[in-house]
């Protein structure tokens, strides 16, 4: 929990305020840590993000955990901790949909949780699905980029594009037939608006 009347400190503050402590030019954390200095630089700046390795390393050269670094974590609302408590307990129910999943997979599975407010597990193992699609496509592109192969770049983001359109233009005609099955009769002298809106040349 955050202490009362404290702003917490960015990353990036916390790993200068560190370095500054140590008495460690940018230079010597960059060597002692196996970067550049220019990642420390941009670190500090807060024009970059550390990976957990990297990360890892600064820690253990400061002579700090990586805790101390990062800080305490932020409060999270009621109705937050409760999709995150559902989304816990669906992958402890359901062990085989996330088998082999990444960090990186469950913290975009769980950020879609919150966003949609999953509570239900047909919800929970749609969004699983979604996951695992994105992250299959972002591997093979990774792939096809290492191997220089622009054709197959362009037929990947082709075909995820008209999946992606596809999934838009049926839920849009989803949310058609539910605001024509819920919305009064027109009155006769709302017909021509109707009419116009119907009519693409209008």
């Amino acid at each position: 929990m955050p202490i009362e009347g404290r702003t917490a400190t960015p990353l990036g503050a916390r790993i200068r305020e560190a370095r500054k402590d140590s008495e460690f030019t940018l230079g010597t954390l960059a060597a002692m840590a196996g970067v550049h200095p220019n990642t420390i630089s941009n670190i500090e700046h807060g024009k970059s993000v550390p990976t957990k390795e990297t990360l890892r390393s600064i820690a253990a050269a400061l002579g700090r955990s990586v805790d101390d670094l990062v800080g305490p974590a932020p409060a999270r609302p009621p109705e937050e901790q409760a999709v995150i408590a559902f989304l816990d307990g669906f992958r402890a129910r359901a062990p085989e949909v996330f088998r082999d999943w990444s960090d990186a997979m469950w913290e975009r599975y769980v950020h879609l949780g919150n966003h949609h407010g999953i509570t239900k597990d047909a919800s929970a193992r749609f969004w699983a699905s979604e996951v695992r699609r994105e992250f299959r496509y972002i591997g093979q592109l990774i792939e096809l980029f290492d191997a220089n192969e622009a054709d197959g770049v362009i037929s990947v983001l082709s075909t995820e594009h008209t999946r992606w359109r596809e999934s838009v233009e049926r839920a849009a005609a989803a949310d058609t037939r539910m605001d024509e099955a819920h919305s009064p009769v027109p009155a006769p002298h709302d017909a021509p608006v109707a009419a116009a809106r119907r009519d693409p040349t209008a």
